[in-house]
């Protein structure tokens, strides 16, 4: 009969997107995990519905869109339960979303080059200028106005604005004199390419992820192994019909 482990840690799908390690639907067990450590990942709802999850460490909860195993990113989208809505169906993030705030140190993820943190300045109400002050219209990016509409209610003078995070004219903005909340969180680099859009709001980002055992992995898999690894021994584990291995099947 085969093992324990390699029985728990088969391939896995959820609506399509394949789940393999590093990643995995199957919760650890004592000493042994499909998934390395914080990579465990949960799969919600009818099967033409469901949807894919990260939960980080840090509480944060995120959607998985896609995971690309050649270039090792997986791109994420900021779930609801992280955002408060308000009047013309904008939705912003109720805390900042930062690779800290993501991963406490305690993932293997980075943001790769393909994406900007934004700095969202939230029902502001007067119009943002480059001195510190929120009394003009500030047009920063060629052709385009930072103001985030669907964010905003002028006829109320309730102005909602973005920057890029690398932007110095927001760090002198006296935020909370004018505003009722300042958040950062990531999105695609090309979103800045014609300018912000509202869909910006809710776009979707990539991390990449380092996990040095893969190539380990690539040798258990061609020998007929499934991955994983051992909690206790902090280690990659190669798991095999007749048992667990620290290399590969043959």
């Amino acid at each position: 009969a085969d093992s324990p482990e390699y029985r728990d840690c088969a391939p896995a799908s959820c609506n399509g997107i394949d789940v393999n390690y590093p990643f995995s639907l199957y919760a650890s067990t004592p000493g042994t995990s499909c998934a390395f450590p914080g990579l465990n990942l949960t799969c919600q709802g009818d099967e033409a519905d469901a949807l894919l999850f990260l939960n980080t460490p840090t509480g944060l909860k995120f959607i998985v869109k896609s995971i690309n195993y050649t270039a090792q990113t997986i791109k994420l989208a900021i779930d609801r339960s992280l955002m408060l809505g308000s009047h013309g169906g904008c939705f912003y993030p109720s805390i900042n979303v930062t690779l800290f705030n993501i991963t406490n140190d305690d993932l293997p993820l980075r943001f790769t080059t393909n994406y900007r943190s934004v700095i969202l300045f939230y029902r502001c109400s007067t119009k943002p200028n480059a001195t510190g002050g929120f009394n003009q219209s500030l047009d920063y990016i060629p052709g385009q106005n930072n103001i985030v509409s669907v964010c905003s209610s002028p006829a109320s003078t309730s102005y909602s604005y973005a920057f890029s995070n690398d932007d110095y004219l927001y760090k002198s903005f006296r935020w909370f004199n004018f505003c009722k909340a300042m958040v950062s969180f990531p999105i695609l680099a090309s979103s800045f390419s014609s300018g912000f859009s509202d869909i910006s709001l809710s776009d979707e980002f990539d991390l990449g992820w380092t996990v040095e055992s893969m190539t380990l992995c690539a040798d258990c898999t061609a020998s007929g192994g499934r991955c994983g690894y051992s909690t206790i021994g902090n280690g990659f584990l190669c798991f095999c019909r007749q048992g667990s291995r620290y290399g590969n099947c043959n």
